[in-house]
């Protein structure tokens, strides 16, 4: 079955940022390794391939690579860059590394491509252009945000649209009681909502949350801390 992709207009213009990057998506997680890259990495020749095979390791049935202090990728240089491109190309990394931040989400005859918000970069060209947000289809087809919802049968009202400055408390009440939820990240994310239930956060800006909740809950990333 063919999908139509659609892409957010500033999606083409993603790059990682590599070593100026200020929060690494190369540490403070798991990286898993898919079979065909497992495979090829068990087969590499050369000193390469040895220190690869000595860094990753398979758990239950899925190898991952094998993290070091600070669960850092064993292939993190000091100076931000990947050893593993730098020693070969990008095509030695396995599927996640090359697509991250990227996902892809298909509805209904459509495929939703994006970069996800845990990346600062994709933030940063996000919040860049203060024109409103548009999609481009891959025919070159240009989308405004109520003709994409309109394409995917998504109807909302121009009173849905609108943008509301700040929340009430009930709002906020039932945005955290939601993210309550959640199966926890870990304990700072805990201490982190019982912060914002605190009489000092009852009432907060909108943005603020979702994008705290949305960048931490996506990749479990550190990078977005709350203030003290």
């Amino acid at each position: 079955m063919h999908f139509s992709t659609i892409y957010p207009d500033f999606y083409a213009d993603f790059c990682c940022k590599a070593d100026k990057c200020q929060h690494t998506c190369c540490a403070g997680w798991e990286i898993d390794i898919d079979a065909s890259t497992a495979a090829k990495y068990q087969q590499l020749e050369g000193e390469l391939g040895g220190k690869i095979r000595q860094n990753i390791v398979e758990i239950d049935g899925v190898w991952q690579f094998r993290l070091g202090e600070g669960d850092r990728c064993p292939f993190l240089r000091a100076d931000g860059l990947c050893e593993l491109i730098r020693t070969a190309d990008e095509s030695i990394l396995c599927d996640i590394c090359t697509n991250h931040p990227r996902f892809f989400v298909t509805l209904g005859d459509y495929e939703l491509a994006g970069v996800g918000l845990s990346c600062e970069k994709s933030c940063e060209l996000l919040l860049a252009d203060t024109a409103p947000l548009c999609f481009k289809m891959e025919n070159g087809e240009n989308l405004s945000f109520t003709e994409l919802l309109k394409r995917l049968s998504l109807p909302a009202s121009d009173e849905d649209l609108c943008y509301q400055a700040g929340l009430t408390a009930d709002d906020a009440a039932f945005v955290l009681d939601c993210l309550q939820k959640t199966e926890p990240i870990d304990a700072e994310w805990t201490a982190q909502l019982a912060r914002l239930r605190s009489e000092q956060f009852a009432v907060v800006n909108t943005f603020f949350i979702v994008h705290w909740s949305m960048c931490r809950s996506m990749a479990g990333e550190r990078c977005f801390p709350m203030p003290s």
